[in-house]
C-alpha cells in the first residue's frame, strides 16, 4: 500500500492484502471494529493482537515453523511483553530457523498505529450505536469514549507538533487507558482487567465487602480534587 502507514507497508511487507477468509485485510478489521457483516464490535487491543498475530504465522508457515495456536500466542507474547530474557529465548529461536526476531518485533504495529490507520489512511471512524440490548454494551460504551478521546488527542498533538510546540508529537505512541481505583487502598487497574477478573479489588471490593465506612473518605478525597486547580 504505497503511501501508507506502518500497517499498510507491514502488510505489504508479509502479502498480508487478502490472508483472510472475507477477502481484504483491511475491509475484515475494519468490519470487526464496526461491529459489519454480523461480527460483534472488536477493540482496537483485540484487533492489534490479531494483525500481529497474522503476520507472525504467516512468517512461521514460509519458514515451516510450527504454528500451533498455543504456541504461537506464547512467541508472541514473550516477544511483545517486558520480559527481556524470555524476549532473547526467542529470537535466539528463531534465529536457528532463519527468523530476524528483531526485525519481525520492529514490524508489529501498536492499537495507536492501528487507530490512526483506520482513521487516517483508510478514513474510517468508530460508529455509535444507541441499542443496549447487547451483553458487552457497557465495555462497549467505554471503548467508544477512549476512542473519542484517543482522535482528539492525536488531533491536539498534531496542532502542537504544527506550532512547533512538541516536535514530532504525532510518532509518539498514545494511550487512553480507563484506571479504576479502590477507595480503601492503593490498587489500580485496568478496566479491561477489571472485567477479565470479576473485581477492581478482591478485598475492599469483593461481592461480600462493606464500603459504607469509605464514604466519608471518599467525600474528602472529592472536596479536595474538586478545589485544586487543574
Amino acid at each position: 500500500m504505497v503511501g501508507c502507514c506502518k500497517v499498510g507497508k507491514a502488510i505489504d511487507r508479509y502479502d498480508l492484502k487478502t490472508d483472510v477468509v472475507t477477502g481484504d485485510l483491511n475491509d475484515y478489521l475494519l468490519a470487526r471494529w464496526n461491529g459489519h457483516n454480523e461480527f460483534p464490535k472488536t477493540g482496537l487491543q483485540e484487533l492489534t493482537d490479531y494483525f500481529n498475530l497474522r503476520i507472525l504465522k504467516k512468517v512461521y508457515t514460509e519458514h515451516d515453523r510450527r504454528t500451533i495456536e498455543t504456541q504461537v500466542e506464547s512467541d508472541y507474547e514473550a516477544l511483545t511483553g517486558d520480559d527481556e530474557i524470555a524476549k532473547d529465548e526467542i529470537i535466539a529461536d528463531l534465529e536457528q530457523d532463519g527468523i530476524d526476531g528483531e526485525q519481525l518485533a520492529s514490524d508489529f504495529i501498536s492499537k495507536t498505529t492501528l487507530y490512526r490507520h483506520f482513521t487516517n489512511c483508510l478514513e474510517a471512524q468508530k460508529e455509535s450505536s444507541d441499542e443496549k440490548t447487547d451483553s458487552n454494551w457497557e465495555a462497549e460504551s467505554i471503548q467508544y469514549a477512549l476512542n473519542n478521546a484517543l482522535d482528539n488527542s492525536l488531533k491536539a498533538l498534531k496542532s502542537l507538533e504544527n506550532k512547533g510546540k512538541i516536535p514530532h508529537a504525532t510518532k509518539a505512541e498514545v494511550s487512553v487507558p480507563l484506571m479504576l481505583s479502590c477507595p480503601k487502598c492503593t490498587t489500580r487497574v485496568r478496566f479491561k482487567r477489571a472485567i477479565d477478573r470479576g473485581y477492581i479489588c478482591k478485598e475492599h471490593m469483593g461481592e461480600d465487602s462493606n464500603l459504607d465506612d469509605a464514604s466519608e473518605d471518599t467525600a474528602e478525597m472529592e472536596d479536595e480534587f474538586q478545589s485544586s486547580p487543574v
